[in-house]
């Protein structure tokens, strides 16, 4: 089953809405939509019919009381559906995180910056593969694309 249609939306206004602002939203945006004024605009027409179809419930206040029970009812249960979700999503993030393999993090290490920290050695072949002196001590550009796997 789809979500429905908040009608409050649907004319603009806010479920707060006296009777009043409830009859000018429609008015207006019945004459903006009006058939009669979007001659062949099948869009349009579409939109006055739900404007109509919103009015005729939200006017009437026995109907607009029992719409009101299921639109809230529905936001408790897509609030609960979306607690559960984010539960699960954190749930899933932290089992991931406990499965993260630290055994090989030197030798990742060591293939991103070079360096073997268990003995300490520089690996200077793996740092400078392209063979040409850094001019600037601070350019990360060669560190970068070995990260990266990109080959020049």
């Amino acid at each position: 089953m789809g979500r429905m249609k908040n009608l409050y939306c649907v004319l603009g206004i806010t479920n707060t809405a006296t009777e009043e602002e409830i009859k000018k939203a429609y008015r207006r945006l019945s004459k903006k939509y009006h058939p009669d004024a979007n001659p062949g605009n099948n869009d349009r027409e579409e939109r006055f019919q739900e404007i109509s179809e919103a009015y005729t419930i939200l006017q009437n206040p026995r109907k607009k009381q029992e719409y009101d029970q299921i639109l809230k009812a529905e936001e408790k249960n897509t609030a609960k559906k979306e607690k559960k979700r984010k539960a699960t999503t954190e749930e899933r993030s932290a089992q991931s995180s406990m499965n993260f393999n630290f055994s090989h993090m030197d030798e990742q290490f060591a293939q991103f910056f070079g360096f073997q920290p268990k003995n300490g050695k520089m690996d200077e072949k793996a740092l400078n593969k392209s063979g040409k002196t850094k001019t600037n001590p601070i350019d990360m550009t060669e560190t970068f694309e070995r990260y990266m796997g990109i080959k020049k």
